[in-house]
């Protein structure tokens, strides 16, 4: 008889092995990276050059129970951090707010909210380049996206050369 923890152990593998493999199956649509119940939609960034500052946004919807993203990384940047933004007047500044709870349903990190701040930056991101991100979630696990880089003064993704399903 196995224990629960073995169920438990198990089960996880076999959601990630899942996961993966949908993920994987599309294609390898660089506007879509899926983990379970999780899908990230249009990730995208602004151009920045090395050494400096940009903001991650993308649309993730979660048809499963409320998760968590404790993490983003990206071997382009020195670190990762998720920040509110905040506007005052005419200056824009960021918040680091941690631990973001993700709801079932649509959720969007965009300009006029959150976003992921990706700072040092090992090489400039121009233009139309794309750039590779990891997103860790709880429970979940890891999540690989490669997000396009748009203008420095974007305000959202670009749709140029893709349809949207």
């Amino acid at each position: 008889m196995q224990s629960s923890f073995t169920r438990n152990l198990l089960a996880s593998v076999g959601f990630v092995l899942a996961a993966v493999t949908a993920a994987t199956a599309d294609g390898g649509d660089a506007h879509l990276a899926a983990l379970g119940e999780i899908r990230v939609t249009h990730p995208w960034l602004r151009a920045a050059e090395a050494g400096g500052t940009t903001l991650l946004f993308m649309e993730i919807e979660n048809d499963g129970d409320p998760v968590r993203l404790v993490r983003a990384r990206s071997n382009a940047a020195g670190t990762a951090t998720t920040v509110g933004i905040v506007l005052q007047g005419e200056t824009i500044s960021t918040v680091d707010i941690g631990v973001v709870e993700v709801p079932r349903g649509a959720f969007r990190m965009d300009p006029g909210g959150l976003a992921i701040k990706l700072e040092q930056l090992s090489e400039d991101f121009d233009v139309d380049e794309e750039i590779d991100v990891v997103l860790t979630f709880e429970p979940g696990g890891d999540l690989p996206l490669r997000a396009k880089v748009e203008a420095a003064d974007a305000t959202e993704h670009g749709h140029a050369g893709h349809a949207h399903h």
